[in-house]
């Protein structure tokens, strides 16, 4: 068993707290609770199949934590998998790449120093740009 928490809230969270008592949902926290969450965590894992151009991605890989995230297209941005973490389409591979990485130091030492360069290398100030260009081409 890989323990778990949970920051931030979402409609399933009762759900999940149910069916999970042993995981930690700690719900929204202040900016310091994060940063030393991130300083103490293992690995960050953002299952989301819907979040684009994640900040907290960005934040846990700055934080040099070896990250998991889906395959969607601005995931794939920041990871490349195997190289700087792993990215997964189905519940089967998450599970099994997540296991590989809680058990691989090398992998994890590899992923975060890896991640914390592409984290180094984005400028957060393009992606304002691409989502207010976004919004523009909507109106």
């Amino acid at each position: 068993k890989i323990p778990t928490v949970f920051i931030s809230d979402g409609p399933l969270k009762k759900n999940l707290e149910k069916k999970y008592s042993k995981t930690k949902f700690l719900g929204y926290v202040s900016e310091q609770d994060k940063i030393d969450l991130l300083a103490a965590a293992t690995v960050f894992a953002l299952p989301s199949v819907s979040e684009n151009e994640s900040v907290s991605l960005l934040e846990a890989l700055a934080s040099r934590v070896p990250s998991i995230v889906t395959n969607l297209p601005t995931n794939m941005e920041l990871i490349e998998d195997g190289k700087s973490g792993f990215t997964f389409s189905t519940y089967n591979d998450f599970k099994n790449k997540l296991e590989t990485l809680w058990e691989d130091d090398y992998l994890k030492k590899k992923f975060a120093k890896e991640g914390k360069k592409v984290a180094e290398g984005r400028d957060i100030r393009l992606s304002v740009e691409k989502l207010l260009m976004l919004y523009k081409s909507i109106k």
